[in-house]
């Protein structure tokens, strides 16, 4: 962030605020700022450069796009205190690839009320290490579970994961369960990671696959004497 005096006098004194967008939070010394975020700068003398930088992080899937508004406030030298202007800057960050990559692994046909393993895979692609993240699968309601390595920290299908370094290996879950449907029907099943900063929880990626049950491979005939259709 960089704000210039370009007046022959002295303003002041100034104030720096910027109010983060809903899918980021700062890091470093102003990650306890709950997303808000305000600087005394003081005067500023006739030409004078204030710069400075803020580390946040943004979440969001795939190419979505964040906006980033900071503004400075001050008193003009000729009206001093009488009135507060302002001034805004913005800028425009694209999500080119979520910080923590997922990927969902299923057969591509199951067999109906028949085990099947979904194996679901998550890294810290990024350069920012996560305390703390949730994981989470939704089911179809139709969905059995069985088990899963490893287990789930809530129920069957939530995984709370603490310290996930930056640049980490590659992770896996296996869950196993069948799910009973009409043959040849489609289902989705979806995986999402959270991440607690400064005690909020936002959403870093989510993917879906689709399970289809397959066409059983018995057939069924009945007869009789010998005749489908004997009366």
């Amino acid at each position: 962030i960089k704000i210039q005096n370009n007046s022959d006098k002295e303003i002041g004194p100034a104030n720096l605020s910027m109010i983060l967008p809903g899918n980021s939070a700062f890091l470093g010394e102003n990650s306890a700022n709950a997303g808000v975020l305000s600087h005394d700068m003081g005067n500023m003398d006739k030409g004078g450069i204030y710069q400075d930088s803020v580390s946040l992080i943004v979440f969001g899937t795939r190419e979505t796009v964040q906006k980033f508004e900071a503004t400075v406030s001050y008193y003009p030298p000729v009206l001093g205190p009488k009135a507060r202007f302002e001034k805004t800057g913005s800028i425009s960050v694209s999500v080119r690839e979520s910080a923590i990559k997922i990927d969902l692994s299923t057969p591509q046909k199951i067999l109906n009320n028949e085990n099947f393993t979904i194996t679901a895979d998550y890294q810290n692609v990024s350069g920012t290490d996560f305390p703390k993240i949730k994981f989470k699968m939704s089911y179809p309601p139709s969905f059995s579970f069985k088990e899963a390595n490893p287990l789930p920290s809530s129920g069957n299908n939530v995984w709370e994961i603490n310290n996930l370094l930056k640049n980490s290996e590659n992770e896996k879950i296996n869950i196993q369960g069948k799910i009973l449907g009409p043959e040849n029907s489609f289902f989705e099943i979806k995986a999402s990671v959270f991440a607690e900063f400064s005690g909020k929880e936002y959403l870093v990626n989510e993917k879906s696959a689709s399970l289809n049950i397959a066409q059983s491979p018995l057939s069924l005939a009945v007869s009789v004497n010998g005749q489908p259709n004997y009366v």
